[in-house]
């Protein structure tokens, strides 16, 4: 088998592309030769990746990142998968509460029955019935952004939990005492 010899800057090179996150194949590509020569040198090299501290804001952790390739994102950003997925889930439920803000502010920042500006409270109500039909359909992002370019802004309204309920109860969709016995009875 032929040995193929890379001059010392092509190597320092090579090394430094793979710490960085760059695949054995599209190094070996660059250089022309086939990747497991490229893997050959840079293990022989010695060339490490520096510990780095885990991406997850909870977590901060110091690993040792493996390299994925830069089609995958360089280095290894995450200890585990299950930082990664936690961070998903951060960053998705972040996205919920600011997308949720402005529906909000988009709406007006207040009941529109007893005035209270606490956001904490406030409900976006389908004025015509089947919001939870509709949720389940569609989801929330996909209604908050529907209400925030103004395409179905007519649909809705914006209540605190307690008018909203008794909305419901006085349209007759929420679920009454009488409701309840109906379909459990005690015994």
């Amino acid at each position: 088998m032929k040995k193929i010899i890379l001059p010392p800057e092509l190597v320092e090179r090579v090394c430094l592309s793979w710490s960085s996150g760059v695949s054995y194949a599209l190094i070996a590509k660059w250089c022309g030769v086939h990747h497991r020569t490229i893997r050959k040198i840079i293990k022989e090299s010695g060339t490490k990746i520096k510990p780095k501290a885990c991406e997850n804001i909870l977590c901060g952790k110091t690993f040792q990142p493996r390299n994925v390739g830069i089609f995958h994102g360089g280095v290894q950003s995450f200890c585990s998968n299950k930082c990664k997925d936690a961070q998903k889930i951060q960053l998705n439920r972040k996205y919920g509460r600011e997308l949720r803000m402005k529906v909000i502010e988009k709406m007006g920042g207040e009941c529109i029955i007893c005035g209270t500006p606490d956001y904490r409270v406030l409900q976006v109500n389908h004025i015509n019935g089947g919001g939870r039909r509709d949720f389940l359909k569609n989801g929330p992002t996909a209604i908050y952004k529907a209400i925030i370019d103004g395409s179905r802004r007519h649909e809705f309204d914006l209540r605190c939990a307690n008018c909203n309920r008794r909305y419901e109860y006085e349209q007759g969709r929420a679920w009454t005492n009488e409701k309840l016995a109906e379909v459990s009875p005690r015994p």
